[in-house]
């Protein structure tokens, strides 16, 4: 691994580590493996729960799963950190 992925997969375990303290902070369900619902997920980003969705559905957003047979839906708080880093990394005020 290059020094570049690296530092990036660092910035992304402290991201996740994050959401983590962020969700755990704020009494939001956490499962054994740190997936969280998508719509508490939507507010740890502070995006509403539908504008996620919409960019989950177009393939523009995290990764997400059904859990007990689809009835929640959940992101991975490493999936969701990732995101939220390459969300970053394309926007450019400049």
């Amino acid at each position: 691994m290059t020094r570049d992925r690296e530092v990036q997969r660092a910035i992304v375990l402290e991201g996740a580590q994050r959401f983590l303290d962020a969700a755990l902070a704020r009494d939001m369900w956490v499962s054994p493996n740190n997936r969280i619902g998508t719509r508490d997920a939507a507010k740890l980003l502070g995006l509403s729960g539908g504008h996620l969705r919409n960019l989950i559905s177009r393939g523009e957003g995290p990764v997400q799963c059904g859990a007990g047979g689809g009835f929640r839906k959940t992101v991975a708080l490493l999936d969701l950190a990732e995101w939220d880093e390459s969300r970053r990394l394309e926007w450019n005020p400049n």
